[in-house]
């Protein structure tokens, strides 16, 4: 047999793979995949802050948590958290999890209850990444 190896990115060639992987993990434990995404619009209906993300295997993983600069310090960001662990609850989720950077949110996120459980650190620190969960009580 001849391999032939390739490091030309291919969205095809991802896709595939992610699907393989998803088959495979699905033969050891169900998938119980569900989205959760909800946004703050203004008067024009402009996204002006939203929350996307995941719930899985008994987790609620945040992926994007983003609020347009002109509308920060005006609690948007802890409301959608709030609204997030309130679904979390309702799926059974037993905590939140959520990646950030140096340069992006980590005081915030420690300051709705989140705790930093690893770090992935760089030569510069607003490099950095965190990984942070909050611990749901039901």
């Amino acid at each position: 047999m001849k391999l032939k190896f390739s490091d030309k990115h291919c969205p095809e060639n991802d896709k595939f793979v992610f699907e393989q992987l998803k088959a495979h993990n699905s033969n050891i434990i169900e998938r119980d995949l569900e989205p959760v995404s909800f946004y703050f619009k203004d008067e024009n209906e402009k996204i002006i802050a939203g929350l996307t993300g995941k719930t899985q295997w008994g987790g609620l993983l945040i992926e994007i948590l983003w609020v347009h600069e002109d509308y920060r310090s005006q609690s948007l960001g802890a409301k959608l958290l709030d609204k997030a662990e309130r679904i979390a609850i309702e799926r059974q989720c037993q905590n939140i999890v959520v990646e950030t950077m140096g340069f992006q949110a980590k005081d915030f996120y420690l300051k709705q209850g989140f705790e930093v459980f690893g770090t992935v650190e760089n030569s510069e620190p607003r490099l950095n990444c965190y990984y942070l969960k909050k611990k749901l009580n039901h």
